[in-house]
């Protein structure tokens, strides 16, 4: 099948309009040139990238949870999924995307200025020593990059009161929340507030795992990563 006919068949399934798509037609050819020096993503098949990166990222937007959003923060991006791209559908929120890999953020970098993306800040840094925007992000994303315990322990200081975390997860989803106990939700504030279960293009299951905070009474502390290990 014709690569062009692939994105858009895909792209074709979300409402986008059409200065969007062009922008993410132009990012899958960027991110192919761009990884034959630089390995961003392991995944050389076209059809498998477009299914697992782009519409994976993109799912959220069934979601219907941006109207509100003025400040977005991804953390562990990666290539962008799904913060980049998302960036590109809202250019009215303000994205701040975050990974420790300096050949990442040199990538996104790279291509936000291509894409004359405005509405994108590039921090290359762990989300955890990130103490300058302690509730100031209206929303915080991550994309399978850790159990939910972890994910939870070093981002819920980012958020606003009664602002969202959302966090891309598989079927295992479910042994990662029963490590975490009402002790460990009061004490961040936090409250799950529900699951959504979507459909990937291979018919594998997309879980996305909601929580809200609830108050400010956390304040972040060091994080004692040897316990949270004993924890996952």
């Amino acid at each position: 099948m014709n690569e062009k006919k692939i994105l858009y068949d895909v792209l074709s399934k979300f409402n986008l309009n059409e200065e969007a798509v062009k922008k993410i037609f132009n990012f899958v050819k960027e991110i192919y040139i761009y990884n034959q020096k630089v390995n961003l993503t392991g995944i050389k098949d076209y059809k498998q990238f477009v299914d697992k990166n782009i519409y994976d990222s993109l799912l959220i937007i069934n979601l219907k949870i941006f109207e509100k959003v003025k400040i977005a923060l991804d953390f562990g991006t990666g290539g962008g999924f799904p913060g980049l791209l998302l960036a590109i559908i809202y250019p009215n929120i303000k994205f701040i995307l975050v990974d420790s890999s300096h050949k990442k953020t040199d990538w996104l970098n790279y291509i936000s200025k291509k894409l004359d993306l405005k509405n994108i800040e590039i921090i290359n840094e762990r989300i955890e020593n990130l103490n300058y925007l302690e509730e100031k992000i209206d929303l915080v994303l991550a994309r399978a990059v850790a159990p939910l315990i972890l994910l939870l322990e070093i981002s819920t200081f980012l958020l606003k009161k009664n602002k969202i975390s959302v966090f891309y997860k598989g079927k295992n989803y479910e042994k990662e929340l029963e490590k975490i106990d009402n002790l460990f939700y009061q004490k961040h504030g936090l409250k799950l507030q529900k699951i959504i279960e979507d459909k990937l293009l291979d018919d594998s299951k997309r879980y996305f795992i909601i929580y809200k905070r609830k108050n400010l009474n956390y304040q972040q502390k060091m994080i004692n990563y040897q316990k949270i290990k004993k924890m996952i």
